[in-house]
């Protein structure tokens, strides 16, 4: 599609491609479908694990209640991931939006996509819906996209962003939703200014926040990072000797190529 947009770049007088938006997200869908056997109880079962279905609580370092039965065990993994943060800027309880979970499920393109947030997961949506045809606008707070990454790269990023058309604003607080006409508006600070943003669709992709209340972990005193992650040491292991964490809750790098490491490295050292 990038290409396709840039055709007179590479020497074509024009072109034209026509796509069905619907069928390109259910095609999204189906990757994940031939994904899930992987991931399954029943091969984690034919594989000789034991698998329970229910909600856990670690009720000492030795033991986890699954559903009033108690399991007693060696060691245990915590890789209970993150969810979506959700930040709390005026209004935005009055506003219907998206964030990487649930992007997926839309079958009509946005028009006017506002994308709240420059990390890579943002920076990587705003991308493809652009060259997909919506208009998209980017607000991060920061100097720059993708702030943890070298100035460098983050200024080829915003080049490439701006030849794609995406309306990158970076250096801009977010400070309320609001209705007006009929339209929604993000209303933002920059420099002392007040910039308004109009759009149609909402996508939050502002970080994910650790699973780690609610399943016994507050109780047994296992340390966390200033992050809210769980803290844990080179080989994966929290201030618990025998309790590990790994993927989402432990961070620092909320990404699944990062998870699958930790996880085998939690495998291989407990």
């Amino acid at each position: 599609m990038a290409d396709v947009k840039k055709c007179q770049k590479l020497g074509f007088k024009s072109a034209h491609i026509e796509f069905d938006f619907a069928e390109v997200m259910e095609r999204v869908q189906r990757v994940i479908r031939t994904v899930e056997p992987h991931d399954s109880i029943e091969r984690y079962t034919s594989l000789g694990v034991e698998c329970f279905t229910g909600e856990a609580k670690i009720i000492s370092p030795y033991e986890v209640m699954v559903n009033g039965q108690t399991l007693t065990t060696r060691n245990i993994v915590v890789a209970t991931g993150a969810r979506p943060s959700i930040p709390p800027i005026e209004g935005i309880e009055n506003i219907e939006y998206l964030t990487s979970d649930t992007i997926w499920n839309i079958r009509e393109q946005p028009k006017d996509l506002l994308v709240l947030g420059g990390g890579p997961v943002g920076s990587e949506l705003a991308q493809a819906f652009s060259r997909l045809g919506s208009n998209v606008t980017q607000v991060e707070c920061n100097k720059r996209l993708i702030p943890k990454e070298d100035p460098e790269i983050s200024q080829m990023v915003l080049e490439s962003f701006q030849d794609d058309g995406v309306n990158v604003l970076v250096e801009h607080i977010p400070k309320r939703f609001f209705h007006r006409d009929g339209k929604d508006f993000l209303e933002c600070e920059n420099n002392g200014n007040t910039v308004e943003v109009e759009f149609d669709t909402l996508l939050i992709a502002v970080g994910r926040k650790a699973n780690t209340t609610g399943f016994g972990l507050e109780g047994l005193g296992v340390k966390l990072t200033a992050q809210k992650t769980i803290k844990v040491d080179e080989y994966m292991k929290t201030n618990i000797p025998n309790i590990y964490a790994c993927g989402d809750v432990a961070g620092p790098y909320q990404f699944t190529h990062i998870a699958a490491h930790q996880a085998w490295y939690c495998a291989v050292n407990s």
